[in-house]
Formats: structure tokens, C-alpha cells, sequence
């Protein structure tokens, strides 16, 4: 929702780590239907898929670190959490915006407690915009994306479909790290299957 208003507008430079996930993949549309000038960061199977999804262009994490890509970012959402507050504010402008919905590196449990505080101390001294993914629903933002759904700019990817009995393995998937767009549980009986990633026309 941050993308919405006024995080991502005509013309800006946003990069987005993480950009093949669940919130990655329509973060990427959201801020392509703003007019932003969208990078994205993602591994080499996924490159196709966020390019096919509106992706300016795609750095692939398996062979470049983006932190150290020239160029600088006038947002930078990052939603997997594995580069430091430092590297993240290098490629980001003087007057740019970090937002992050992740945990700190290294993964421990105390992670998302520290880096949301470390997050917004180092917001209030530095002339970079540093927060957290906090939020709450609002009409207006509803509306907003309601808006692009009708329009076919926001469209939901989905990965894979399990039913309610393999909800486990499902959460598992998601856990790894490693899921491309949206993984479905079916709350009604129905057959195990693996759904080949789509987008919902």
C-alpha cells in the first residue's frame, strides 16, 4: 500500500528487492501503473516472469549484487532483508525513500524487533526517508488498487494451488524463501496439484 501514496510517482526510480514474491510481484505493477521506472531484484528463473510483468529491468542476485550497482534509487522497497541498512542507503538518492517489510540479516528471532528499530532510528538522522512496512487498510488505497485490477494492471500471480490437508508443505514453501508470486490454499476438498505460475486474467 505504501507504493500507492505518495511512495512511487512518474518518473521516479524504484527498486524493488525481492520482486518475484507475493508482495514483490504486485509491488512491481503498482509501481509501474504509477509511472515509475522500475528495477527489480530477483533470480535468473524468475527474471522472465517480473519482466513480463511491467520490470524496467531485472538484476539478477544470483550474479550482482544490487547494492553495489551504479545508480541511484528514489524508492527502494525491500522485502527479503539480506543487504544492511548501509549498503541499502548507497544506491538509494540523498532525498530517497527506503521502506522495509523484512528482518534483519542473519535471521534470528529478536531480527524483525531490531531492524524495525534500527530502521527508524536511522531515519531520524539522515537525510534519506528510512521505514518499516507498517500499515493499516484504508478506503482510499482499496479503491486505488480496485482501480487497477478493473483496468488489468494489477494482476494476482499464482503459483501454486494446494488443498487445506498439504497446508504445511504450502507454508513451507513460502518459508524457504523461494516461491514465485501467491501460493494458494484450497479451504474445499480437491486433489493435490501444483499449479504452473500465472497471472489472472
Amino acid at each position: 500500500m505504501l507504493l500507492c501514496h505518495p511512495w512511487a510517482t512518474a518518473g521516479q526510480a524504484v527498486l524493488i528487492n525481492g520482486a518475484s514474491g507475493g508482495v514483490g510481484t504486485s509491488a512491481v505493477q503498482i509501481a509501474k501503473a504509477l509511472g515509475a521506472e522500475v528495477t527489480a531484484v530477483c533470480s535468473t528463473r524468475h527474471a522472465e516472469r517480473v519482466r513480463a510483468l511491467g520490470a524496467d529491468r531485472v538484476i539478477d542476485y544470483t550474479t550482482a549484487d544490487f547494492t553495489c550497482e551504479p545508480g541511484r534509487y528514489d524508492v527502494l522497497l525491500d522485502l527479503v532483508g539480506n543487504r544492511s541498512l548501509t549498503a541499502c542507503r548507497r544506491v538509494l538518492a540523498p532525498e530517497g525513500v527506503f521502506v522495509s517489510s523484512a528482518g534483519a540479516p542473519g535471521g534470528n528471532w529478536l531480527g524483525p524487533l531490531m531492524w524495525i528499530a534500527k530502521v527508524v532510528v536511522t531515519g531520524l538522522v539522515v537525510s534519506q526517508t528510512m521505514r518499516p512496512l507498517l500499515m493499516r487498510p484504508r478506503r482510499a488505497d482499496l479503491e486505488f488498487l480496485a482501480g487497477l485490477a478493473a483496468e488489468g494492471k494489477l494482476r494476482p500471480v499464482i503459483e501454486r494451488c494446494h488443498p487445506l490437508t498439504a497446508a504445511a508443505a504450502a507454508v513451507g514453501h513460502v518459508a524457504d524463501g523461494h516461491a514465485q508470486g501467491k501460493t494458494v490454499i484450497i479451504v474445499r476438498d480437491h486433489p493435490a496439484r501444483t499449479a504452473p505460475v500465472r497471472s489472472a486474467r
